[in-house]
């Protein structure tokens, strides 16, 4: 079983997000600068955030590079996920 977090970090107003992944290499990679309030998609390798600069939640694989543009979700400045199941 990996063990993967997303970790949140704010410098000076700017928002960053991070994968950290147990035994991966990296451990640790940027994921998106100006992102905020992530979460996981249940069962998946995708989070779902906020991004700051745009207003607007958007999707994003964790396996992909941090200059890769994530994938729009919603206009809306806020998104809820429920359970599936």
């Amino acid at each position: 079983m990996k063990i993967r977090k997303i970790l949140k970090l704010t410098i000076y107003s700017t928002y960053f997000l991070y994968v950290f992944e147990l035994g991966g290499d990296p451990e640790i990679k940027l994921l998106e600068v100006g992102g905020r309030y992530a979460d996981w998609i249940e069962d998946s390798n995708t989070i779902l955030f906020r991004s700051e600069p745009s207003n607007a939640m958007f999707k994003k694989d964790v396996s992909s590079l941090t200059n890769t543009d994530p994938t729009p979700f919603s206009d809306a400045p806020w998104a809820q996920l429920q359970p599936w199941k």
